[in-house]
């Protein structure tokens, strides 16, 4: 391995981002000032018919919220108020890549859904540039013109896959150069997109064994993907069959009014160091 322990803990602060939006809401004592209305980015006060809720917070600290991030539902927007918080009314069945920005942060892109009731969302952990900066630090050849991809990998209840252990995961760019194994590694092309697996809060000492049992939060990064509003992740391991488009849309087990389309979104990263874009996605295997 090429990276040190101390830059691939700070790459576990970008792709813990999206997988912590399933954690219980936060808490605050803080009511010192109300929330800002939320309805497509319009003062038209509270927002009507069924809403995705949710908190972003601080990725260094969980229990620092992130007043005024901008949170985007396939256009209709909110700002998080002083908790934190936001409470958005997206169209009702129509998919969207929900995106949360703002300065001082990076922002974040997450997978495509839709959602048909009331949805609370949980915690969305996001960095600042502070961290931002360590992150650039700690993705050697990081291209700003392509993306950077936090991947989870999940096991589907409709199936008899059972564990997610030894799993390999790459992005099907359409060339020979797809993602392999750690991009640190010597005589990897430069070019390609790169691949972390992770054991914990650091990347694992034996790059080849894939996706460490239980470890989906995150399961892996990968870097200078070719940016694309569908990118193809493709996992791989014996026993298991990764879910086919055929199979979404696919309700979220722990919030079954939100349905995953499995499409995922990357953009060029820009500028990490000064906070960046970056993405992270769900793959699920069955």
């Amino acid at each position: 391995m090429s990276f040190s322990t101390y830059k691939i803990a700070t790459v576990i602060g970008l792709t813990a981002l999206s997988v912590g939006v399933s954690f219980i809401g936060c808490s605050s004592d803080d009511t010192s000032n109300p929330p800002p209305t939320q309805d497509g980015g319009k003062d038209t006060g509270t927002p009507s018919g069924p809403q995705q809720k949710g908190t972003i917070v601080s990725l260094i600290s969980p229990a620092t919220v992130a007043p005024g991030l901008t949170v985007d539902l396939g256009g209709k927007t909110g700002v998080t108020d002083s908790k934190g918080a936001y409470a958005i009314a997206p169209t009702l069945n129509t998919p969207f890549f929900m995106k949360v920005s703002g300065p001082n942060y990076t922002t974040l892109i997450e997978q495509e859904w839709s959602i048909s009731g009331d949805v609370e969302r949980g915690k969305t952990p996001v960095p600042d540039i502070g961290t931002a900066k360590l992150l650039a630090a700690g993705l050697p050849g990081l291209d700003a013109a392509k993306g950077v991809l936090g991947v989870g990998v999940a096991i589907s209840k409709t199936g008899t896959c059972t564990s997610e252990e030894g799993a390999k995961i790459r992005i099907d760019t359409g060339t020979v150069a797809d993602a392999g194994a750690d991009g640190g590694d010597a005589g990897a092309d430069p070019s390609a997109p790169r691949v972390v697996y992770f054991d914990g809060p650091t990347a694992r000492g034996d790059q080849s064994l894939g996706v460490k049992k239980d470890q989906t939060q995150p399961s892996a990064i990968i870097y200078n993907v070719p940016p694309s509003d569908n990118v193809k992740v493709v996992v791989t391991l014996t026993g298991c069959t990764q879910l086919k488009d055929s199979d979404f849309p696919i309700a979220d087990p722990t919030a079954p009014n939100l349905k995953y389309t499995g499409k995922i979104k990357v953009v060029a990263a820009g500028d990490v160091a000064k906070g960046g874009t970056i993405s992270f996605g769900r793959v699920f295997l069955k």
